[in-house]
């Protein structure tokens, strides 16, 4: 499409700026690193509640993970349509 072409092309023309000036290039390195040290915090709170809302759906019996899983590995067909996709 003519929005993918665009942005190839702008795509492009920034990865050839940064090959062409060095400096350009590690200003956008120094920029990154400073967000990851600004943003570490915050990241290592997510990643903490990401495991903890994880550890139970993968390790509780009862999780439904271990049911869909199941059906997914041995190709079950489902016994309805799921509602999502009634109304599509």
């Amino acid at each position: 499409s003519e929005e993918c072409s665009v942005f190839t092309k702008e795509l492009n023309t920034f990865a050839e700026g940064l090959i062409s000036d060095e400096d350009t290039w590690y200003d956008l390195i120094d920029k990154k690193r400073d967000r990851i040290e600004e943003d570490q915090e915050l990241m290592d709170i997510s990643h903490k509640r990401e495991l903890e809302r994880m550890y139970p759906e993968f390790w509780e019996a009862s999780a439904p993970f271990h049911r869909l899983r199941k059906a997914f590995v041995y190709k079950q067909c489902p016994t309805i349509t799921p509602e999502r996709l009634i109304h599509a």
